[in-house]
């Protein structure tokens, strides 16, 4: 039997009726003793025999009840204190009341900003629908084939140059400078061609005022020639013909598409670049389907100022 279950039967209802008892039996005794004419010296006999078994009982009652907490005390003192992990001094703790998302995208950040720890239904905060996207209408090829064909035939003044390619290091290069006139001045055309083969190169330039042409070649002087063709004829020439009723149009980025089709008198596939802005031509390739020299023509300075004498050489 422990010291606990000792304790508990002492300090419980069977131990204060065995002690009250034992008090009773020694008082009475004493106190039968007393008859015979002791009266009051065995009455005060009585108590102090009394009295010191009860203080006694009860210090041993007091002592065992005390044992317990003591020796708690005494092994809670004696254990190892459990140490918590080292934490760094600004570690963030894994979870927090109100948590703050690190990132979040701009349309998520109203919504994800103050988190509440209650379930709340919350209205959605009213946002105006997005405007409607309206699509840019698909370009036109046919206005476009227009705008090339109006700005061939507003063409008044430019330069053209045109590359004749017929292999093996063959070519000719011409550049015409045309003025067609304001019905004032006489229209003009200065054209530089340079030949240039096997044996060599040279360059013959010739000058047409009206209806006067003249032309000069290595030779210093400039000779007299007769006119073939007029000005305007000859400028027609070298200009996009766009007589085909199908041309595709490809349309790029920077302002620039390509009208393509097939030349029946030339038997030629011409690719023709142009501002897709306002039309004007910029560059034409002529391939000839049978075989025959590559021609690129490159119009430049369109309607723009021109450098072209006014009087005959």
């Amino acid at each position: 039997m422990t010291l606990d279950r000792i304790g508990a039967i002492i300090s419980g209802s069977w131990g204060i009726v065995i002690t009250l008892g034992l008090i009773a039996l020694l008082v009475g005794r004493e106190i039968a003793g007393s008859v015979a004419g002791r009266k009051a010296a065995c009455w005060r006999r009585g108590l102090s025999v009394g009295v010191a078994p009860l203080l006694a009982v009860f210090a041993v009652v007091v002592t065992l009840r005390l044992l317990g907490p003591i020796q708690a005390v005494l092994g809670a003192a004696s254990d190892p204190v459990p140490m918590a992990p080292a934490t760094s001094a600004s570690a963030t703790p894994t979870a927090s009341a109100t948590p703050t998302p690190a990132t979040a995208a701009p349309v998520q950040a109203a919504a994800t900003a103050a988190p509440t720890t209650t379930v709340v239904a919350t209205p959605a905060t009213s946002v105006a629908p997005p405007a409607a996207i309206t699509r840019s209408a698909t370009p036109d090829g046919a206005a476009l084939v227009a705008r090339v064909r109006a700005a061939r035939a507003d063409v008044r003044r430019g330069t053209i140059e045109t590359t004749l390619d017929y292999g093996d290091g063959i070519t000719a290069v011409s550049t015409v400078t045309f003025d067609l006139g304001d019905g004032q001045q006489l229209p003009r055309l200065l054209l530089t061609t340079m030949y240039k083969g096997a044996t060599g190169s040279r360059i013959v330039r010739r000058l047409t005022i009206g209806p006067q042409t003249w032309q000069r070649g290595a030779e210093a002087n400039w000779v007299r020639q007769e006119t073939t063709d007029d000005i305007s004829t000859q400028v027609a020439g070298a200009l996009p013909q766009l007589s085909a009723t199908n041309i595709a149009v490809t349309f790029m980025p920077a302002r620039i598409a390509t009208l393509r089709w097939y030349e029946v008198t030339r038997d030629a596939d011409i690719a023709l670049q142009v501002d897709s802005a306002t039309g004007v031509p910029q560059e034409e390739r002529r391939t000839i389907r049978s075989g025959g020299p590559l021609l690129v023509v490159r119009y430049i300075n369109w309607n723009g100022p021109v450098d072209i004498p006014n009087l005959a050489p």
